[in-house]
């Protein structure tokens, strides 16, 4: 897909004095179905989900050829649950409805970003979509 069907946001993490900043691709509603799927290791980009209500939809890993790292947001913009995907699982699900959904690819690229996930995954981390 070209670069103009495809708008970017950036995410800050917080926890304490500690920060994390990365970008992230915004999933237009008619490839919400696509994700990660057919994405290369190399060239994968963390991508965020921004529902119209919240849900407890499903997600999938089916032709993803390598781990990601899928964090739901609520309506409150604050983290309710992490879940690492392997490749080809059917159905991941969370225990709460969300919002918003960000899929990181666990990968040379982004190890910064999700050590610093679940090095301080006990805390309250606080986000920011800008």
């Amino acid at each position: 897909m070209g670069k103009w069907f495809w708008k970017t946001k950036n995410i800050e993490l917080y926890v304490e004095k500690k920060k994390i900043c990365f970008e992230v691709k915004v999933v237009p509603f008619w490839y919400e179905g696509f994700g990660l799927m057919f994405k290369n290791k190399k060239n994968a980009k963390p991508l965020l989900f921004d529902y119209a209500f919240s849900t407890r939809m499903s997600i999938f890993s089916f032709f993803i050829p390598f781990n990601f790292l899928a964090v739901w947001i609520n309506k409150d913009n604050k983290i309710i649950e992490l879940k690492i995907v392997k490749p080809n699982t059917p159905k991941v699900k969370p225990n709460k409805k969300f919002k918003k959904l960000i899929e990181i690819p666990m990968t040379k690229n982004y190890q910064n970003v999700t050590s610093f996930i679940f090095n301080n995954s006990d805390k309250m981390l606080k986000i920011k979509i800008l």
